[in-house]
């Protein structure tokens, strides 16, 4: 609580008894009523008491700036020629290629599969490269294999 109340405040709160109501105050913003639930002693805890908190979330902001750095490195690429082929791109990044169905599916429709990609995904020609998109995963990279036309709605 250091520094982040005025120092009458401190002072009162932590000379009060517990389950003592202190006296309603106002401060800049609002007025206020504490009542002291709850007393214990500060104390620090050791590096060892707190690593296994500490480690899973170092891990994680660590691979999340690696692979921000990795989408930075792979969207310079293709802006220097997003007719490259993926075969080399995926070599370059050590990157699985896979494939997906056409899109849209018959259950799908095309403004949902909009809504889920990136802005201009849909907009792209056979052998251009789309920016790194994050998914849960990790990140894609989308190309299309070829355009499809579109069928003409019928009636019966």
């Amino acid at each position: 609580m250091d520094k982040q109340t005025v120092p009458e405040f401190q002072q009162a709160a932590f000379s009060a008894a517990q389950g003592l109501h202190l006296r309603p105050g106002e401060n800049q913003l609002r007025l206020s009523h504490h009542q002291v639930l709850d007393k214990e002693s500060a104390h620090t805890k050791t590096f060892e008491e707190v690593r296994s908190t500490i480690e899973p979330i170092l891990a994680e902001e660590k691979l999340n700036s690696l692979s921000n750095d990795v989408s930075a490195q792979m969207a310079s690429a293709i802006r220097q020629s997003n007719r490259q082929s993926l075969d080399d791109l995926a070599k370059k990044f050590d990157l699985q290629i896979g494939e997906t169905p056409a899109v849209p599916s018959p259950r799908r429709s095309a403004s949902s599969v909009r809504h889920r990609t990136a802005p201009g995904a849909l907009q792209l020609r056979p052998g251009e490269l789309s920016s790194p998109l994050r998914v849960d995963r990790g990140f894609v990279v989308i190309t299309p294999k070829d355009v499809l036309p579109a069928h003409a709605a019928s009636l019966g």
